[in-house]
């Protein structure tokens, strides 16, 4: 009995031992989880604090602003505009007439080809009709050999028909004349026919000594209207093939300027405007000149549009803008155009310096 009175005396020691040893451990691991949780909202706060909220671009306002001058750049050609020549037919290039900077007249040689071919089959054409005219000529004398004939003939009848009829004269000898007076008949008709025919195969030789002489034309390349020769880079003996440029060619007529406008600014410009003209980036002034022709649509940038700072899809208007003083620029020189613009409407533009941004 006092054995197990001892006994739960020690159990009860024991557990009051361990009751008094686990609560400091269960105390520290609460107060680490606090802290463990505390450092965590403070990290995230952080985090959310320390993000910038996405911008979102303003379009900028639309105004109204008055336009003194627009800036173009433009090219400088003709007003009949640079030409390309070519020719219709390949070969050998045999002469060279001209060269770069020479001025022509229209109609003057620029250069021939290799002409053996068709100038042998011009006058092959040209012998054939000559052949055949000769055979005209013995026809035609024949036909009249023939006529003299019918009409001896003819005037002899009526004597032997009296002769028949007084009996001095046989019926076979007056048959005999009515024979050989519808053989010469036939004679003139067949002769007439043969003639006829000769008539029709020279008109056929004449046409291919038409066709001769047009091939044999484009053998020979010719200024189309007086103006410039631009360069020529071909040499004697080299091939050209049919379509090939040979040169650049400027026609002669004013000196202009062809600009394209952007389409912002397209209502601003009018027939009889004011232009100066200078190198692009300078303040020098090249020439002045006014606008002659404003196209009526727009339509897609061309002029130096292979640069890669002129990619851009835009609109554009073309202007022609004659030089009235001086008129010494280059063809295909590359100039700045500023357009005068006076009393009009305002251009709608952006204003790109309030432009802002709203936060989400």
């Amino acid at each position: 009995m006092t054995t197990m009175k001892t006994t739960k005396t020690s159990i009860r020691h024991q557990l009051s031992v361990l009751r008094t040893e686990r609560q400091p451990n269960l105390w520290y691991s609460f107060r680490a989880l606090t802290y463990f949780l505390m450092v965590s909202a403070i990290g995230l706060a952080l985090v959310s604090c320390g993000e910038k909220k996405a911008e979102t671009p303003i379009a900028p306002p639309i105004k109204d602003v008055a336009i003194g001058q627009i800036v173009a750049i433009g090219r400088v050609e003709p007003e009949a505009k640079l030409t390309t020549l070519a020719s219709e037919v390949g070969g050998l290039i045999n002469e060279i007439k001209v060269k770069a900077g020479d001025t022509v007249r229209k109609g003057q040689v620029i250069l021939t080809l290799s002409q053996d071919v068709e100038q042998a089959q011009l006058a092959l054409a040209e012998a054939r009709i000559n052949t055949s005219s000769k055979e005209i000529a013995t026809q035609q004398a024949q036909v009249a050999s023939a006529r003299i004939k019918l009409n001896n003939l003819t005037q002899k009848l009526p004597r032997l028909q009296a002769l028949l009829a007084q009996g001095a004269e046989t019926q076979q000898n007056v048959d005999n004349l009515i024979a050989d007076i519808d053989q010469s008949a036939k004679e003139i008709e067949r002769i007439q026919a043969t003639s006829n025919a000769t008539l029709a195969k020279i008109a056929e030789l004449r046409a291919d000594v038409n066709v001769s002489r047009k091939q044999l034309a484009k053998r020979t390349v010719l200024a189309p209207a007086d103006g410039e020769v631009l360069n020529m880079d071909l040499t004697p003996g080299s091939m050209l093939s049919a379509g090939t440029a040979i040169c650049d060619f400027a026609p002669k007529s004013a000196l202009t300027v062809l600009v394209e406008v952007d389409e912002l600014f397209t209502n601003r410009v009018f027939l009889g405007q004011k232009a100066l003209l200078r190198t692009q980036g300078q303040a020098d002034t090249l020439a002045f000149g006014e606008v002659i022709y404003a196209a009526p649509a727009l339509k897609k940038k061309s002029i130096f549009s292979d640069e890669s700072s002129n990619l851009e899809d835009r609109r554009v208007r073309e202007v022609r803008i004659k030089i009235t003083s001086p008129n010494t620029l280059l063809y295909n020189s590359r100039v700045e155009v500023i357009l005068f613009v006076k009393d009009g409407p305002k251009a709608t533009v952006q204003d790109s310096t309030t432009a802002s941004t709203t936060k989400n």
